[in-house]
């Protein structure tokens, strides 16, 4: 039987009964970059196709079995410049409460919300314990990520509006800033046996993760409604609800666990033909948020809940816990050396993007009828976000020039294609309001065109192509610098690098 929904003044409604990843309903985060690439000059210029060759001191976490050929002490550090403007398109539609008849306008705005970070992104000690064994220590930066709507024109993000018969507007403003920054502390070992190497590795994980308001001050706002206020900020009289939602989050979970598992072997003479793999466990964190609905005039919430805590309208027994777990990946790779001084690497990389995603936190209620008190149960609905696991195919190439018996400049090269993995967003009953999609199919929320609205808003994004390049210089077997720089048509890494080495060969 079709639903004929007439909306609801989009009541808030809560975040999260049981533990959730994450991700929620703010479009802002709806194409986070989890940037699993690994780290480095050398294999940001390849593309990240570095499993199979793994030679310097980033091997700790590229892929641990690349550790045992590095024959002397080496201390490596890098740092990198990344930025991110990913595209939102907010929709407009028009129609009228009375016929619940809408039509999608040829009006849309594009956003491009900004954010760029400066970061130490690895720096690891690897000690050589004999000619087969080797451990390293290293810190290293990933899932790290900004954005912020101040960087779009006109200061916020309007997710969508919807104009219905004279006066009364459906919208929803998001405002602020994120930013997410997972540091990792890490010991990994290596052994070679004849042509095959193993390597294992742990890290201890500790999460930023911050959600703030305008201006990097307050909570991370949104504005539902706000054309519905006079210019005094007072509501228009028969218009739907304006409010605004205070959004804060906190990350409390201390050092969680990650692991890494490798592989290398080398199939035909010594690094002229090899293959790698190599298996990352992400870390998953306890998050915990808070959320206050405050209507204009009135100085206390009409909702306001926490983890572990909830009062006010529409947000009984509602918790605000959570959790958020780095991507898992497995990387397979192989390496060739075709002609003397030019290599060229393949690489297939698998991400488990879903683990970002996985149990999305909704944050507005929707309603399928409009009517006086509260919404019915069997007529209750809320959002649930789904993201797909990806495949990313990487290729590079690096061919060496022998400046003298010692030195060397290596130009370098690489190519990948990084599949969509934004977030989808349908509208799910919850009839026995518990704050969780109910099985089954969506419900279709059509007058006004919520469903439409949030599909169009949280489109997946777009595969993109990435073209990197490069350049490493060693002025002597002691010490190397690398230079890299990663472009698509949305984001951009810059990196510099530097290696150092000392003592005997083991």
């Amino acid at each position: 039987m079709k639903i004929t929904p007439v909306v609801t003044a989009l009541v808030l409604g809560t975040l999260f009964c049981a533990p959730a990843k994450a991700q929620f309903e703010a479009p802002i985060l709806s194409k986070i970059q989890p940037n699993l690439v690994n780290p480095g000059g050398k294999s940001i210029a390849m593309g990240g196709a570095f499993v199979s060759m793994a030679d310097d001191a980033t091997a700790a976490l590229a892929n641990p079995a690349g550790l045992p050929q590095l024959t002397r002490y080496e201390f490596g550090i890098s740092g990198k410049y990344f930025a991110f403007t990913p595209t939102l398109v907010s929709s407009e539609w028009v129609g009228s409460r009375t016929t619940g008849n809408y039509q999608l306008t040829a009006n849309s705005t594009e956003y491009e919300p900004e954010g760029s970070v400066t970061d130490l992104e690895f720096a690891s000690f690897v000690f050589p314990v004999s000619k087969k064994f080797s451990l390293a220590a290293y810190y290293a930066v990933n899932l790290r990520y900004k954005s912020d709507t101040a960087k779009t024109f006109s200061g916020d993000f309007r997710s969508f509006v919807i104009s219905e018969d004279a006066s009364n507007v459906l919208s929803i403003d998001e405002s602020g800033i994120f930013d997410m920054r997972n540091e990792m502390f890490g010991i990994s070992a290596g052994y070679r046996y004849r042509m095959v190497s193993f390597g294992a590795g742990i890290n201890f994980n500790r999460l930023k993760y911050d959600l703030t308001g305008p201006g990097t001050n307050g909570s991370h706002q949104f504005f539902v409604n706000q054309d519905n206020l006079d210019s005094s900020g007072s509501q228009i009289p028969g218009t739907d609800r304006a409010y605004r939602t205070e959004v804060s989050v906190d990350v409390d979970s201390g050092a969680e666990l990650g692991w890494v598992l490798g592989m290398k072997a080398d199939l035909y003479e010594p690094n002229a033909v090899a293959l790698g793999i190599s298996y990352r466990k992400g870390a998953k964190f306890d998050v915990a948020y808070s959320v206050r609905a405050l209507i204009p005039g009135q100085s206390a919430p009409f909702a306001d809940f926490g983890c572990g805590r909830s009062s006010g309208d529409a947000v009984q027994n509602a918790s605000a816990c959570g959790t958020l777990e780095v991507p898992d990946d497995l990387s397979i790779g192989i390496s060739a050396s075709i002609v003397p001084r030019l290599m060229v690497a393949l690489e297939f990389q698998k991400v488990w993007y879903s683990n970002l995603n996985d149990g999305f936190v909704p944050l507005f209620a929707f309603c399928q009828s409009r009517g006086p008190g509260a919404c019915p149960a069997d007529k209750r609905a809320i959002s649930k976000g789904e993201t797909e696991d990806g495949n990313v195919f990487r290729a590079g190439a690096e061919y060496t020039l022998l400046l003298s018996s010692s030195s060397r400049l290596s130009l370098r090269g690489g190519y990948y294609r990084e599949p969509a993995h934004g977030m989808t967003v349908s509208l799910y009953p919850d009839a026995n309001s518990d704050r969780r999609a109910d099985s089954g199919a969506p419900v279709d929320v059509s007058s006004p065109p919520f469903s439409s609205a949030y599909k169009k808003l949280f489109d997946g994004g777009e595969a993109e192509d990435h073209f990197s390049f490069g350049a490493g210089f060693s002025p002597s077997s002691s010490w190397s610098i690398d230079v890299a720089g990663d472009v698509s048509s949305s984001s951009q890494y810059f990196v510099l690098s530097g290696f150092f080495r000392w003592g005997s060969p083991k």
